[in-house]
């Protein structure tokens, strides 16, 4: 589920994911960061086989933009 006010440079990748992309859905970032994931450690999330890159990097540099409960992470997956 795309929301309806997702901006449209999203909406444009959304469409040229066609087919392709399915299973839409958004988080707000503060849910991420209240999420079990973001409080393990390193080690316990390559464990269960979560890349640690999104929660230490990604996650941390949107922290810079603001308010987490105003951010919001509209992802799909690949086929």
């Amino acid at each position: 589920y795309i929301p309806n006010d997702t901006s449209k440079e999203i909406c444009d990748m959304v469409d040229s994911w066609d087919i392709d992309g399915h299973s839409h859905n958004y988080l707000y970032l503060d849910e991420i960061i209240d999420s079990v994931y973001y409080n393990m450690s390193d080690d316990e999330l390559n464990e269960i086989g979560v890349g640690t890159r999104f929660f230490r990097g990604a996650v941390d540099s949107l922290l810079e933009l603001g308010n987490p409960e105003e951010i919001r992470i509209v992802f799909w997956f690949d086929n």
